[in-house]
C-alpha cells in the first residue's frame, strides 16, 4: 500500500492518503500488550495526541494507567519506541500552548538532565504532548495529579512563583535559575522552538570602549 501511495506523481494526493492513514492509526485503541505491568494495570485514560520535540513531531496515543504514563508513537505501535514513565517518577506538570491551541502540557520526570526549580536541584527529563482539545488536556492533567497523590507536583502556579521570587531575593537562587523558572512559569519549553526559553543580554563590562 505504501509503495503504491508513494508512486503517485501527485504530491497533494500522496499527502492526502498518508494523512488518512495517520488519522486511522491515531484512532486505533491503545494496545494493552504495551503495558509494562501486564494485566495488573488498568487503562484510565486513552486519547490521541502528538509528542512535540524541538525539531520534530510524533503523532500517537497517550495512555494513563494506575502505574505509568505511556506515549505510543504511530511508528512504534508494535512496542518499539514506546515511552513509559512511572507515575512515581513524575515531578512536575504544567499547562502549555502549542501553535495557537491551548491543549498541550509538559511533564518533568526523573532523568539525566539537571534543572533547578525553587532552589532544589532535580534530575529530570521532560515530555511535551499536544492533545486534540483543552478538555482532553485538562482531563489528562487531572488524572496525573490524582495518580500522584498524596505527592504534590510542581505546577509553576502563583504560590510556587512567589516562593521562587522570595528564594531569589534571599540569594538562595541564582539569577540564571530564577530566569529559567520564569521562562517555565510563562509556558516556554525546550521542546518547542516557537516558545524556546529566552534570556536577557547582560552587560557586565562597563569600562571597555567596545
Amino acid at each position: 500500500w505504501l509503495r503504491t501511495v508513494l508512486s503517485n506523481p501527485s504530491r497533494r494526493e500522496r499527502e492526502k492518503e498518508l494523512g488518512k492513514a495517520i488519522e486511522r492509526l491515531e484512532r486505533a485503541p491503545f494496545d494493552i500488550s504495551t503495558l509494562a505491568f501486564g494485566m495488573e494495570e488498568s487503562v484510565l485514560f486513552d486519547e490521541p495526541c502528538t509528542a512535540i520535540y524541538a525539531l520534530a513531531k510524533a503523532p500517537g496515543r497517550l495512555c494513563l494507567s494506575g502505574e505509568a504514563l505511556y506515549f505510543v508513537p504511530i511508528h512504534g505501535r508494535s512496542g518499539g519506541g514506546v515511552t513509559c514513565i512511572l507515575i512515581s517518577a513524575v515531578k512536575s506538570v504544567r499547562h502549555l500552548q502549542h501553535g495557537i491551541r491551548d491543549a498541550a502540557f509538559e511533564i518533568g520526570y526523573e532523568g539525566s538532565s539537571v534543572i533547578e526549580w525553587t532552589g532544589e536541584s532535580v534530575r529530570q527529563r521532560t515530555l511535551m504532548l499536544a492533545l486534540e482539545s483543552t478538555h482532553a488536556r485538562d482531563r489528562a492533567i487531572s488524572n496525573i495529579h490524582l495518580l500522584a497523590a498524596p505527592r504534590k507536583l510542581i505546577t509553576f502556579q502563583r504560590v510556587e512563583l512567589e516562593n521562587a521570587v522570595n528564594s531569589w531575593r534571599a540569594g538562595d537562587t541564582s539569577n540564571f535559575d530564577y530566569l529559567m523558572y520564569l521562562n517555565f512559569a510563562a509556558g516556554r519549553s525546550f521542546n518547542d522552538l516557537s516558545q524556546y526559553p529566552v534570556l536577557p543580554w547582560i552587560i557586565s563590562d562597563y569600562f571597555s570602549e567596545k
